[in-house]
């Protein structure tokens, strides 16, 4: 019975936050945005907005997108409770944060900017 319970309860968490995906109506509003200014301009109005108003620079919008993944992931970590499938969609990051750690002994440099928080 608690394995129905949980499964009950992670997927109307998940389909919870399916709201909270930007939709189609959105991306096209981006995507004819003219600029940056006015693709954030549309985001104001997502989730994506406290994150957004915190930016110190209109091109730091990956750090937002970065921190909304953690918070996903998070959020993820807290729902499920056999992390190692979430770790199947987080690999990638570490991965990334691998394949910067060899440039930085094969360059002899310090990448430190292009580490992930997310792996």
């Amino acid at each position: 019975m608690a394995k129905d319970t949980d499964f009950l309860y992670v997927s109307a968490r998940i389909k919870f936050l399916e709201t909270k995906l930007l939709g189609r109506t959105v991306i096209e509003r981006i995507l004819d945005a003219n600029g940056p200014e006015e693709a954030l301009k549309v985001l104001c109005d997502t989730e994506y907005n406290s994150d957004i108003a915190e930016m110190d620079n209109i091109y730091d919008f990956e750090k937002v997108l970065e921190k909304s993944m953690a918070r996903t992931i998070n959020t993820l970590k807290e729902s499920f409770k056999n992390h190692e499938l979430i770790h199947f969609f987080t690999v990638k990051n570490d991965y990334h944060n691998l394949k910067v750690i060899v440039k930085e002994n094969i360059m002899g440099s310090e990448y430190n900017e292009y580490f992930s928080r997310l792996g």
